[in-house]
């Protein structure tokens, strides 16, 4: 689903992809671990002026990655 949620003054940005994730001291990796992340994605294409910023869920109604897509990494050997 996608729906418009709010606007933002108007700002020029080249076409990229991006991801957005917290910035809480000491717990960034458990909460992107646990799906509090997601990408942003900026279309060149978009009509200058255009100021609405779309959120996009998938089916189960979450934002970001479900927990299916979370793989264990080795270990660094530190």
């Amino acid at each position: 689903m996608v729906v418009p949620i709010r606007v933002l003054p108007q700002v020029q940005q080249q076409a990229t992809t991006l991801w957005y994730h917290p910035h809480f001291i000491e717990a960034t990796a458990e909460q992107v671990y646990e799906g509090l992340a997601g990408m942003i994605i900026i279309d060149e294409h978009v009509p200058l002026g255009s100021t609405e910023i779309w959120e996009i869920e998938n089916r189960s109604g979450m934002m970001g990655q479900p927990h299916t897509f979370h793989v264990s990494l080795p270990s660094s050997g530190t």
